[in-house]
């Protein structure tokens, strides 16, 4: 990186690209995602200086998740991906289905959290138009981003009944995308296992399910 960053002027506008490989496809699953973040924000601002527009959003896209996953500040972390999310709403970017739901739930446990907290709707989204919206065009990471998002809520708030009844179709989906670059810094098969031990134990009669899940 520190060659291809020396020579970026003849790269134009591939290594925003190359930065967000590298750090949110493979230095994910060895490294801290703490570690991760300076990295893609100094990506992100070669991506802003050299116009690549593409480069920027799928930074800011990855850069969002890992700041949910990770930040030890979530007024700061939502703050950041509000600026991520201006950009894409100014360029009607695709990446924005996928980044709304990460600040919606960092402004959940905030405290923004409605009559649902496990619902994703409040202040900047609306999750049955979200889905809506993703089903009809097509977009089915999306469509798993965000159930994936729910389940963590489910289970961080205790709905343990309802996040096992949403257990099935997050694993169904994942199934249609088995590479994922937010599998990892979502997290969300430890949340399926963590989900799959409180239902064996809530409901003894269907252990063997839950086990093998």
């Amino acid at each position: 990186l520190a060659l291809l960053e020396r020579f970026q002027n003849n790269l134009g506008a591939r290594l925003p690209h190359i930065f967000a490989l590298v750090y949110t496809y493979i230095s994910c699953n060895v490294d801290p995602l703490q570690s991760l973040l300076p990295e893609l924000r100094h990506g992100y601002d070669i991506a802003l200086r050299s116009g690549c527009i593409e480069g920027s959003m799928t930074i800011g896209r990855r850069t969002s998740s890992i700041l949910l996953a990770c930040a030890n500040d979530l007024k700061s972390a939502a703050e950041e991906v509000k600026g991520y999310v201006l950009h894409m709403e100014k360029h009607n970017h695709i990446t924005l289905k996928f980044t709304l739901p990460v600040l919606q739930m960092m402004l959940i446990l905030m405290g923004d959290g409605g009559e649902d907290p496990t619902r994703l709707t409040g202040e900047v989204m609306d999750e049955d138009s979200a889905l809506e919206e993703a089903a009809t065009g097509d977009c089915a990471l999306a469509i798993i981003d965000i159930n994936a998002i729910r389940l963590k809520l489910m289970y961080l708030f205790g709905k343990y009944e309802e996040a096992g009844g949403l257990v099935t179709a997050v694993i169904s989906l994942k199934k249609q995308w088995p590479i994922r670059g937010d599998s990892v810094i979502f997290d969300e098969d430890i949340y399926i296992g963590l989900i799959a031990a409180v239902m064996g134990h809530l409901r003894p009669q269907e252990l063997d399910q839950w086990t093998e899940i």
